[in-house]
């Protein structure tokens, strides 16, 4: 019974760590520290990281990071 309630609890608290949220992508002009573009992905966090930082408008003097 123990095990039955533990492998339950461990299911569970897997799922919501692994689950879609709503991330924030901020795009940073480095020279000035302008905020240039915010938007939202939904996504797992790291899924939204790997989103985020290899947007079309990162490089190039841009720095694209999860808030």
């Amino acid at each position: 019974m123990k095990k039955l309630l533990f492998i339950t609890l461990a299911m569970f608290a897997v799922g919501f760590t692994s689950c879609k949220k709503d991330h924030t992508c901020e795009c940073v002009d480095d020279e000035t520290g302008e905020v240039l573009v915010t938007r939202t992905i939904n996504n797992t966090k790291p899924l939204a990281k790997t989103e985020c930082e290899t947007s079309n408008l990162a490089g190039f003097g841009i720095t694209c990071k999860i808030k």
